[in-house]
């Protein structure tokens, strides 16, 4: 592991993201942040991409 685990990284953000090795639930920031790589443990993020997370990004931002 990069870093220790903390309950929120466990906690559902309500998006598609997870590490199916150690269970992260990363946010769409940082999927892209660490381009597709699990922050915690530097595997592949898997429910759908990187340029999914940047599109959630982008929407969030047309919506403010």
């Amino acid at each position: 592991m990069k870093r220790p685990m903390k309950e929120s990284d466990l906690k559902y953000k309500g998006l598609p993201f997870e590490c199916e090795n150690c269970g992260n639930k990363p946010t769409a920031e940082d999927v892209v942040k660490f381009k597709g790589a699990c922050e915690l443990c530097g595997e592949s993020i898997v429910a759908y991409s990187v340029d999914t997370a940047e599109l959630i990004l982008k929407l969030k931002q047309e919506s403010k």
